[in-house]
């Protein structure tokens, strides 16, 4: 059975995703291409995304895996958190975020940095004489 994924915060170098299973067994998935996309940016033209998870707390009773390319990354157990300044896991950091739950229900916060292939949909207040301030790019 699916669990219930729900992005919390999104912008152009960072996401919040918070994960909730209902029963053990549950899984979701975070795809880098869609789920950490906010309105304000964009995948960049013949660019990787490319995402390192900086942080994850657990709420269980059990455990949690976190997979990437079919490679444990992270096993969480009871409350944990995992949230050090230094502690990247960059570990297959272009492939999708696998969130499978075991044992039963619980919850994961997942707060994503987001470190190539996205880029803002803005433009500096700079316009030269050829711009259209309508089309961002142009």
């Amino acid at each position: 059975m699916a669990a219930t994924k729900t992005v919390l915060r999104v912008n152009n170098n960072r996401a919040i995703v918070r994960i909730v299973a209902t029963a053990g067994g549950d899984t979701s998935t975070i795809t880098l291409n869609s789920d950490l996309v906010g309105t304000g940016d964009a995948l960049t033209s013949g660019g990787t995304p490319t995402a390192n998870i900086a942080m994850i707390k657990s709420s269980t009773a059990n455990h949690i895996h976190v997979t990437r390319n079919s490679v444990q990354v992270a096993t969480m157990y009871g409350g944990d958190l995992i949230d050090q300044p230094e502690f990247i896991l960059a570990d297959q950091n272009t492939f999708d975020i696998v969130v499978s739950f075991q044992g039963g229900a619980g919850m994961i916060l997942l707060d994503i940095t987001k470190v190539a292939g996205y880029s803002p949909k803005f433009e500096s207040a700079q316009f030269g004489g050829g711009d259209n301030i309508a089309n961002v790019g142009s």
